[in-house]
């Protein structure tokens, strides 16, 4: 299939000369996730990290500020928050190992060591290529891809994450994270005491 090649973090000029590989469809349709991928990587805690072949982006991972609405109002609190908040390999490209690649990749590439990556990971936005892998085997392939770069499952009782037995929250705490933000940071995993 070709050199594939990683990149990142790319600014949003580098993706101006790139094109979305069709494979590339699980949030939205391959030309809208490259406008996404460039409006990120102009956000000041957006980072974008890329696999390629050629100008063709086959693979990406992206890092925001959390969306979701617990994790949006830690992020006001613990400004080393961040989420893991997009990773996608191109379905003609899967069962290659792009995945844990361009994470690998990204992880020995940039530091991450005064961050908390999250990572929130649910069944209605899983794309498997195999149509009879249940939401199980998944499941495990997602933790066993997340757990090669330290993001581990943590208990929650966020409820969009326990709306479905399914749903995983990881984090990775890196080692430069203050003890201050680490309590913060597990006064949220557990509202409800």
């Amino acid at each position: 299939m070709g050199v594939v090649e990683f990149y990142g973090p790319v600014e949003k000029e580098f993706l101006e000369n790139c094109t979305m590989n069709e494979g590339l469809r699980n949030f939205r349709k391959p030309t809208k996730q490259l406008e996404a991928l460039k409006y990120i990587s102009t956000l000041s805690d957006g980072l974008v990290f890329i696999a390629c072949n050629s100008n063709e982006i086959i693979g990406y991972v992206a890092f925001t500020k959390p969306e979701f609405p617990r994790w949006a109002k830690a992020a006001k609190e613990i400004p080393e928050l961040i989420e893991l908040g997009g990773i996608e390999v191109s379905l003609a490209y899967r069962d290659e190992g792009i995945g844990k690649g361009i994470l690998k990749w990204t992880f020995n590439n940039y530091d991450f060591e005064d961050r908390i990556i999250i990572s929130i990971e649910t069944v209605c936005n899983w794309n498997s290529k195999d149509p009879e892998t249940s939401v199980w085997e998944y499941r495990n392939m997602v933790r066993s891809v997340l757990g090669s770069i330290g993001l581990e499952p943590r208990s929650t009782d966020d409820p969009e994450i326990r709306s479905h037995p399914g749903n995983i929250l990881s984090a990775r705490i890196g080692k430069r994270v203050s003890a201050q933000s680490q309590k913060k940071f597990e006064k949220y995993l557990k509202l409800k005491r």
